[in-house]
């Protein structure tokens, strides 16, 4: 337990003193495989409609040359304008990890843009994306609602931008004072709680899903005010936050906000996504595989798909079928196992508008009947899992059940897999050798005098031209 006097002032404490020589191996190459998946999420999710959009939008409002928008050949924007770019392209393809919330979408674009900008070592990266994590986990497991409030808002956007602010100020070297006041300004300025009423009842899906981009802009600008002298309401992370109800105990075994803070490191729990779709949806598609194999079967030989899982994916909000937008498919638990089985495997391009059209994978996909299983209900959301059956026409049948998806640390991904993910996102956007070499000095960040320079050898690769929107 902590012995300071206050949860903020922990939390402060952890970030001005958080040095990558005082982590342990083991969380230091976490920290490099972030930056690796969300870097590769961010380049392939710059040419989906909202990556081009927003990265038009950043572009032509110009500014000062800071940092580097991901997927456009050597254009800079402000530090500020680069994470609200990257981190909305991060999450575009719904492929970029999750830790309770998406922690890569916001801490990372928040720590490249502001590295980039003042020439960091990747040292001080790395310690800046593990404070990052650390707080956005923390605050999500013990201040998120839950029960009857969970169902009405959706607030992890909102309290990541404190993972950002105080990732941006252990970037920058901020003193403790000027912490208090990022975290401050975070707490005036974050993005507005999601209200779920507006998606609840319909199953079609806005491009925009959540505000992660704009949780790591707000949390470079708090650190930014903060460094030039703004104040803001200090010991904003104290007292009961009786903001919204909770109805049961944090997860990961938190007994508070700073329970074993700088002892036990969150990101270590962290989940990377091996299907570019919702992580509830994943225990279906590895059970799938697991069926039937990587080869792919065409739909006109299945007659039906029978899915036994948890409740949520049998709602209208995750059985979109056809879906009427790339958002909607990535939710879509129908349409992800029928792409999956369709073409053998459920890669990015099947997450386009031409893609999700496919009229022989939105035929299979209302041949996907999905039941209530109670031992799936009962678990979930600690586990989940699912149990399948593939009947063909001529009346083979492929069995098979998963109780918690592959990618978190119970199944991970190796490092060879993450990078075999980068190479397949980047590559759409950069030649693949410079992929590979951008892979290897990544998972070696730690080495890296400059930041700048590192980003400069991917972002002029020749291949690379402006994305069009689609």
């Amino acid at each position: 337990m902590s012995t300071h006097a206050s949860d903020t002032e922990a939390l402060v404490q952890f970030i001005a003193t958080t040095r990558l020589e005082r982590l342990s191996a083991g969380v230091v190459e976490q920290a490099n495989r972030c930056v690796l998946d969300a870097v590769g999420c961010a380049v392939a999710g710059s040419v989906t409609d909202i990556g081009v959009r927003i990265g038009d939008l950043v572009v032509s409002a110009g500014g000062a040359p800071e940092a580097t928008v991901l997927g456009r050949r050597g254009i800079r924007v402000p530090a500020s304008a680069a994470a609200l770019a990257n981190g909305t392209a991060t999450n575009a393809l719904d492929f970029d990890d999750t830790l309770l919330g998406h922690p890569g979408a916001t801490v990372i674009p928040t720590v490249l843009a502001l590295a980039e900008a003042s020439q960091n070592p990747g040292a001080a990266m790395l310690a800046a994306v593990v404070v990052g994590y650390e707080v956005c986990a923390r605050l999500v497991a013990c201040l998120s609602p839950v029960g009857g409030r969970f169902t009405r808002i959706w607030d992890t956007a909102t309290l990541q931008t404190f993972g950002a602010a105080s990732a941006a100020a252990s970037l920058l070297g901020l003193a403790e004072s000027q912490i208090h006041a990022a975290l401050g300004i975070a707490a005036a300025t974050a993005p507005l709680v999601r209200v779920r009423k507006s998606v609840q009842h319909t199953t079609h899906r806005p491009m925009l899903k959540s505000a992660w981009g704009w949780a790591a802009e707000a949390g470079v600008r708090a650190a930014l005010l903060a460094r030039a002298g703004v104040t803001a309401q200090a010991h904003v992370l104290d007292g009961d936050l009786p903001v919204w109800e909770r109805e049961a105990a944090p997860p990961f075994g938190l007994r508070s906000l700073t329970d074993r803070l700088g002892e036990s490191f969150l990101i270590e729990q962290l989940e990377f996504k091996p299907y570019p779709c919702c992580r509830f949806i994943h225990p279906v598609l590895d059970a799938l595989r697991e069926a039937v194999g990587d080869g792919r079967i065409p739909p006109a030989e299945i007659a039906e798909v029978r899915i036994a899982t948890f409740a949520l994916l049998g709602d209208p909000y995750h059985t979109a079928v056809p879906p009427t937008s790339v958002s909607d498919a990535q939710f879509s638990t129908p349409f992800c196992a029928a792409a999956l089985l369709a073409d053998g495997g459920l890669r990015p391009h099947r997450f386009t508008p031409d893609g999700i059209r496919d009229p022989a994978v939105t035929a299979l996909a209302g041949r996907v009947k999905i039941t209530r299983a109670e031992e799936y209900e009962r678990r979930f959301p600690r586990q989940f899992g699912a149990a399948v059956r593939v009947i063909t026409t001529d009346g083979r049948r492929a069995e098979a059940r998963v109780d918690h998806p592959r990618g978190g640390p119970d199944r991970p991904l190796s490092t060879a897999e993450l990078v075999d993910k980068f190479q397949t996102l980047a590559t759409q956007r950069y030649p693949e050798d410079d992929a590979a070499a951008f892979a290897r000095r990544v998972l070696a960040l730690e080495r890296e005098p400059d930041v700048r320079r590192l980003v400069d050898d991917l972002a002029s690769s020749e291949r690379i031209s402006t994305p069009s929107r689609r």
